[in-house]
C-alpha cells in the first residue's frame, strides 16, 4: 500500500505517462543541443545553475501543495503538473523548437484516462432521472429496510472532484453495504440537481465536490456547508478540507446503519417539533 492505495493502482497510463514525460529531463540534457545555457556553472545567479534554479522554485512549489492535498492521486497530479511547466521551461531556454514537441505530448496526456480507484466498483453512477427515483423519493413506511445514500455531487470538468475520487471510492471501498448505498452524479451535466440542491457549479465554486448524505427521500447532511449563522438570509459556503476521518463521521460512516437512521429520525423529529413550536409562535 502507498498512500492508502495499492501499489498496483500507479502502474496504470495515467501515472506511467505522467511520470515518464516529466523525467524526460534527465537524458533529453546530454542530447540536445544548447543544454549548456542552463546546465553549465554561471547560467543562473551565482550559487546555482539556471537548471537548479527551476527545479528548486518548483520543488517549493510542490512542497507547498503536499500539506493541503486530500489523497496521494492529487499530489501526484500536482507533481506531473509543476514537473511539465520544469520540462517546458528548460526546453524554452535551451531548444525552443523541442517544447511544440513537449506541448503535443502534453495534449496527448490530456487524453489519457483518470485511473481507476480501489472501491470505484462500489460507487453507484446515476444520472439525473435515476438519482431522483433512487435517492429522493421516499420509501414506503412499511419498508424498514430503506438504504442511507452517501452521494457525491461532481462534475466532470473539475479537477478537485477528481482528486476527491480516491477518497470517496475509499470510504466505499470500506462501508458499502445494502443499506449503505454510495452515489456519484454529476450535476455539471445534470444542472437541475444542481439548482435543486443549492451547488454552484460556476468555474469559480467553491462547492465542487458535493457530498452529502440522503435518507428517507429527504437530504439529511452536506459538506461544505452553508454558515447561516452569520447571514441568515445567504448561504454563504463555509471551506471545508476532506479528510476520510471528517467523511466518516460527519455522514455517521462509523455506525452501524441501523444507528445511523434512528439518529437521522430523531434529527428529523426535533426539527419538526421546531418548525411546529415557531410556526404557532
Amino acid at each position: 500500500m502507498l498512500g492508502g492505495m495499492p501499489l498496483k493502482t500507479y502502474l496504470q497510463p495515467y501515472y506511467v505517462a505522467n511520470g515518464l514525460v516529466c523525467v524526460a529531463w534527465l537524458p533529453l540534457r546530454y542530447v540536445l543541443p544548447e543544454t549548456w545555457r542552463v546546465c553549465e556553472p554561471g547560467s543562473g545567479s551565482f550559487l546555482m545553475t539556471r537548471e537548479k534554479e527551476v527545479f528548486a522554485l518548483i520543488g517549493f512549489a510542490v512542497m507547498g501543495k503536499l500539506r493541503r492535498a486530500t489523497s496521494s492521486h492529487e499530489f501526484l497530479s500536482k507533481v506531473f503538473l509543476y514537473g511539465k511547466t520544469a520540462l517546458g521551461l528548460l526546453l524554452f531556454m535551451t531548444f525552443w523548437p523541442g517544447l511544440a514537441v513537449a506541448f503535443a505530448a502534453f495534449m496527448t496526456l490530456a487524453l489519457v484516462p483518470t485511473p481507476a480507484f480501489p472501491g470505484a466498483e462500489n460507487v453507484e453512477i446515476l444520472d439525473g432521472d435515476a438519482f431522483a427515483r433512487r435517492c429522493c423519493r421516499p420509501p414506503p413506511e412499511e419498508d424498514r429496510m430503506a438504504p442511507v445514500f452517501v452521494v457525491a455531487f461532481v462534475a466532470s470538468w473539475c479537477d478537485a472532484c477528481t482528486h476527491a475520487d480516491p477518497l470517496f471510492c475509499s470510504l466505499a471501498a470500506e462501508h458499502a453495504s445494502v443499506r449503505r448505498k454510495f452515489v456519484s452524479v454529476d450535476v455539471g451535466t445534470f444542472s437541475h440537481l444542481a439548482k435543486r440542491f443549492d451547488v454552484d457549479v460556476s468555474v469559480r465554486t467553491r462547492q465542487l465536490p458535493t457530498f452529502a448524505l440522503f435518507y428517507g427521500g429527504k437530504l439529511q447532511r452536506r459538506l461544505p456547508y452553508f454558515d447561516r449563522a452569520k447571514l441568515p438570509d445567504k448561504k454563504v459556503v463555509v471551506k471545508t478540507r476532506f479528510t476520510r476521518e471528517s467523511l466518516a463521521k460527519y455522514f455517521l460512516l462509523d455506525l452501524a446503519v441501523k444507528d445511523a437512521v434512528a439518529k437521522l429520525k430523531k434529527i428529523d423529529a426535533r426539527r419538526e417539533a421546531d418548525a411546529a413550536e415557531r410556526k404557532a409562535d
